[in-house]
């Protein structure tokens, strides 16, 4: 029975996927379903057999009794282990789900907004001009939290407004500070 077993072993221990963890644990539980039918198939062969003396036979039979008790508790971990993958992937592409929805109503708000902010308009105006702001994202976050975001991205968007206003008018005031330094290089060269 040692000598079952530890052929066993090695057989599981080269069971290898590369296909993912459901697969590999798919192919384990398989794995496992097969050698319980071999320690079945053994058992009843040797219960079959009257030819072995009862002290032996009896030992194999527990021995066998052990092992398929062995394959069935692996059987059933298998099992376990592969609902709790599939319960964790379907919650993972749930979220995906979710966060995609979001970051598309995101987008959809920020193109709204990017085309809607002109100089001279403050962050506020016309925000509920737009008809998704208000939607919550099913199953997902709150009004409130939408509105917060929102309103992060709008104070985003007017700081880099700013921003690049300021890079304009720092720019427009070097142009006019070398075109000054040229013009009075100029005259002092034609002096």
């Amino acid at each position: 029975m040692r000598i079952l077993r530890s052929a066993m072993d090695e057989a599981h221990e080269k069971l290898q996927s590369d296909d993912g963890p459901i697969e590999f644990l798919h192919e384990r539980s398989t794995f496992y379903e097969l050698a319980a039918i071999l320690v079945e198939g053994g058992l009843s062969i040797v219960e079959e057999e009257t030819e072995i003396p009862e002290s032996s036979s009896d030992k194999i039979l527990a021995d066998l009794k052990d092992i398929r008790h062995w394959l069935q508790g692996r059987i059933q971990d298998m099992k376990r282990l592969i609902v709790e993958k599939d319960r964790e992937l379907m919650e993972r592409l749930e979220n995906e789900l979710k966060l995609r929805r979001a970051l598309e109503l995101k987008d959809m708000e920020l193109v709204y907004l990017h085309g809607k902010l002109e100089p001279g308009r403050t962050k506020n105006d016309d925000i509920q001009d737009f008809p998704m702001i208000n939607q919550a994202v099913p199953g997902g976050r709150s009004e409130g939290d939408i509105f917060r975001l929102k309103n992060s991205v709008d104070q985003q968007l007017c700081n880099m407004k700013q921003k690049l206003e300021d890079e304009k008018e720092r720019l427009t005031t070097e142009r006019r500070t070398r075109s000054l330094v040229f013009l009075v290089l100029i005259s002092a060269l034609n002096s």
